[in-house]
């Protein structure tokens, strides 16, 4: 399997200099690249935030040792595995159900409603999190509230990129880049 560009040296060239700079042109020029990396970065951060602080409070505030506080990441996971699997599905059930009414023909947008409820589990998820944390209640208590934070930031994650994927079709990798 070759490509046009396989036995050019400038062509190679040429095509990575394009690719890779690409993403930044986007990011440049396309306003909805802008708000969905700003957000995507506002994600992020908030789960950096909790993932580098997470420990502590395990071992700080509710005393446990380092290999029992260590279980605790397991609310991460189930979040994020209810989140893959149900945001996916759902996602896909919206979009067809729009496409239909829309005369069977989809958009990118038609990806974007699970945003909405997803904000809410976010937002609700850390104020369960920070709220459980500091009254020092049972250790369960913080971990729901983890599972719901980041079930809402994966499902958010998900619902902007098959946005951008719609949107940039062959072009989409440097998108979400």
């Amino acid at each position: 399997f070759y490509t046009e560009y396989d036995y050019l040296d400038e062509g190679r060239v040429q095509v990575l200099s394009t690719n890779l700079s690409r993403p930044f042109k986007l990011l440049a020029t396309q306003p909805i690249i802008q708000v969905l990396a700003l957000y995507n970065a506002y994600l992020y951060g908030n789960i950096y935030i909790l993932y580098a602080d997470f420990i502590n409070l395990w071992i700080d505030v509710y005393g446990e040792s380092i290999q029992i506080a260590g279980l605790n990441y397991i609310s991460i996971a189930i979040g994020s595995a209810i989140a893959a699997e149900c945001c996916t599905i759902i996602n896909d059930r919206i979009y067809r159900t729009i496409s239909k009414r829309n005369g069977g023909k989809g958009a990118p947008e038609f990806r974007i409603p699970i945003m909405l409820p997803a904000t809410f589990f976010l937002s609700a998820g850390m104020f369960w999190y920070g709220w459980t944390a500091e009254e020092k209640m049972h250790w369960i208590m913080p971990n729901i509230g983890t599972a719901i934070f980041v079930a809402g930031a994966l499902a958010c994650t998900i619902s902007i990129n098959a946005y951008v994927i719609d949107t940039y079709g062959q072009y989409s990798a440097s998108g979400l880049a």
